[in-house]
């Protein structure tokens, strides 16, 4: 298990220190290598670069290897440091190019393959084993030099006081392999099995740990993502804080935690079964860069997107990362519109197959909108598309209704062209309905047209046959002997 073997350095070291004054519970001391170490303990020529806050010396035959190492290490100085919340000093990164000169600094290594490297926390300086990292793959690589800066900032953030325990145990919580993860979990079931759980005071007890490293760097990592996963990461954070000024670890446990150590002991036991259930796949600090939401996010998936930004808005909350935090919520707003502009599309389109256009307008309208702010131009576009068949139906809706007002006020023709046009529309839409709604109402003015039409034949013979009668009479009337009217009237009338 190599992720556990390259750290046994730090343990090593930790067998010099004192006892256990205080039963198990006092702080440790600084976590570094002997004084006498140097870390260039040899005459040969070093090479330096620098980049912001990272001085890295090496052999200069190894310049075409060392860049990777270099970048990494700035990448992983300015994550950590962030997450922790302490300014980065100057980091010294110190690339051993073979077996022999590393050994020389860290002689311990001599003992022990897999280690791959260590720090120095009192001077802000890592060293690595070049040779022995070649070996290893490119996750395993990154997990190391993050381990080793975790340890610098650790030991800054807790004045060089937090216990062996939590110092390994947060170390390996801000690896991101998942191989190193399934080892862990594996580790953690050998020492169940085997009764080889031990307490959290024997987790931070230097000798204790050493002696069962194979067991206790297991079980750390499990205790701090119990506490990430419980508590939130700020949380650990916190702990760490309080070992600064703390007496004692379960005095610094009841300042972060507001309960005592064994306390927490029994919360963590109860978890380890859900935390081999698949439990230890997971850790908060995965969404520190909110690559899986952003992705999810781009792939529609805007319900899982939505958790994601979730979990790591709680995660820069708890951390007091405002800028983070902001980020997150913007993203958690986003995918809530996505999940919000899905359901009203779906709703809109049932509403438009169903040919309700007033409530398919308003769904689709809405959909729009939040589209439009997700940025999906392609789902905005066909959105766009169905809402602009709702608003046609509904015009063509309102073209029917002035069309029975026209057929009621006796205007025909307009009536039925108002009809016509609303009827075309509906054909394309598809409304067999409305359709035929459209052609009654035509059929409709055309019959009441024609009614009136007859009517009017009618009345028109009708009239004609009153004054024909009116004419013979007249006629009949003026060959009689008539009576002279005085005035105008004597004259009569004729057609």
């Amino acid at each position: 298990m190599a992720s556990f073997a390259r750290l046994l350095v730090l343990l090593l070291i930790l067998v010099a220190l004192a006892g256990d004054p205080m039963g198990g519970h006092a702080l440790a001391a600084e976590l570094s290598l002997p004084a006498a170490v140097s870390a260039l303990a040899d005459d040969r020529e070093w090479a330096e670069r620098h980049a912001d806050h990272l001085v890295v010396r090496y052999a200069p035959e190894t310049e075409s290897e060392v860049g990777w190492y270099a970048e990494f290490a700035e990448t992983s100085y300015r994550q950590v440091a962030e997450i922790f919340g302490v300014e980065r000093k100057q980091l010294t990164l110190v690339v051993f190019p073979d077996e022999e000169a590393y050994i020389k600094v860290n002689p311990l290594a001599a003992r022990a393959d897999g280690v791959l490297g260590h720090a120095r926390p009192s001077t802000n300086e890592i060293g690595l084993a070049l040779t022995r990292l070649r070996e290893q793959t490119e996750g395993l690589r990154r997990d190391t030099i993050r381990h080793e800066i975790t340890h610098i900032v650790l030991g800054e953030l807790s004045d060089q006081r937090l216990p062996i325990g939590f110092q390994e145990g947060i170390a390996q919580y801000l690896e991101t392999d998942p191989e190193g993860r399934e080892r862990t979990a594996r580790g953690l079931r050998r020492g169940i099995d085997e009764g080889q759980m031990l307490s959290l005071t024997d987790l931070n007890r230097p000798r204790t740990f050493m002696a069962r490293a194979w067991y206790s760097y297991p079980q750390s990592y499990s205790f701090v993502a119990f506490l990430a996963e419980r508590y939130g990461f700020g949380s650990v954070v916190a702990l760490v804080k309080a070992t600064r000024e703390a007496e004692t670890l379960d005095d610094a446990t009841r300042r972060a935690y507001d309960r005592p150590l064994a306390e927490l002991q029994t919360e963590w036991q109860a978890s380890l079964p859900q935390f081999l259930d698949g439990g230890y796949a997971r850790n908060e600090l995965d969404i520190w860069e909110m690559a899986e939401p952003r992705q999810k996010f781009s792939e529609a998936r805007y319900a899982e997107s939505r958790e994601g930004f979730e979990r790591a808005a709680r995660l820069f909350e708890g951390l007091g990362r405002a800028e983070r935090l902001d980020q997150a919520r913007d993203g958690q707003r986003l995918a809530t519109y996505g999940i919000e502009a899905t359901d009203l599309s779906l709703q809109g389109a049932a509403a438009l197959g169903g040919f309700e256009y007033d409530r398919a307008a308003d769904l689709l309208g809405q959909a729009e909108l939040r589209w439009a702010a997700v940025g999906d131009e392609t789902r905005r576009a066909r959105t766009d598309s169905a809402l602009g068949q709702a608003r046609t139906g509904l015009e063509a809706e309102v073209g029917l209704d002035e069309a029975r007002v026209l057929l009621h006020d006796w205007k025909f023709t307009e009536a039925t062209d108002r009809a016509r046009e609303a009827g075309q529309v509906f054909v394309r839409l598809g409304d067999e309905g409305r359709t035929e709604e459209a052609n009654q109402l035509m059929a409709d003015a055309h019959a009441t047209q024609t009614r009136f039409a007859t009517y009017a034949i009618g009345a028109g013979v009708a009239g004609l046959g009153v004054a024909g009668a009116g004419w013979v009479v007249g006629r009949r009337r003026r060959s009689a002997p008539t009576a002279s009217l005085p005035g105008p009237a004597a004259r009569g009338w004729s057609l």
